[in-house]
């Protein structure tokens, strides 16, 4: 589990948090990024510091206990979904933004790490190289293909036809290691495409 910082009264040795009126909600200098929190820059994030502090507050004084279940009604980027699942509870998270959703689902849903690691090597092995072909295609008149699922406008061209080779790629990534990996490798396009 990686390490945060916080500000709070911790009741010595056992660091456990003695108040919640104590902490500094502020979180100043922390790492709001670690793990999957940094995957997708969906507006108005919670920072995972608020969730985790909750959480070990009242794991430490007993309402949480390892395997109990934490709801989150407006799920948003799947924040308080990541950090129940790193606490070792059960989390159930909805919300009315499909984007949301699929974000909760690809940030908290664990994944084996080889199989993440093998399927990222895959995406990337000679993709440079094959995005430069279809970009030589499409300059010379060349490209051509099936069906474009990318709205014709939300992207300038060639590099619409670069997203549609990506994608395919990860639909084939997604066949052989299943849709959860799938997902994780479609919410990482969609994140370094509003870049």
């Amino acid at each position: 589990m990686a390490e945060y910082t916080r500000q709070t009264t911790l009741d010595a040795p056992s660091g456990k948090i003695a108040d919640l009126k104590d902490i500094d909600w502020t979180f100043e200098g922390a790492d709001t990024q670690y793990l999957t929190h940094g995957l997708h820059s969906y507006p108005a994030r919670m920072i995972p510091q608020i969730p985790r502090t909750l959480f070990d507050y009242y794991k430490s004084k007993g309402v949480l206990s390892e395997g109990d279940t934490v709801y989150d009604p407006f799920s948003g980027s799947g924040t308080t979904a990541v950090e129940g699942r790193l606490h070792g509870l059960n989390a159930e998270a909805n919300d009315v933004n499909p984007l949301a959703c699929l974000l909760t689902f690809a940030k908290s849903i664990p994944l084996p790490r080889e199989e993440v690691e093998t399927a990222r090597r895959e995406l990337l092995d000679g993709l440079a190289e094959e995005l430069r072909e279809v970009r030589s295609a499409y300059e010379d008149g060349t490209l051509e293909l099936d069906e474009l699922a990318v709205r014709d406008g939300w992207f300038p061209e060639p590099q619409q036809q670069e997203l549609w080779h990506v994608r395919r790629r990860i639909d084939g990534i997604e066949a052989e290691y299943g849709e959860g990996i799938g997902r994780l490798l479609r919410v990482s396009l969609s994140a370094s495409s509003v870049k």
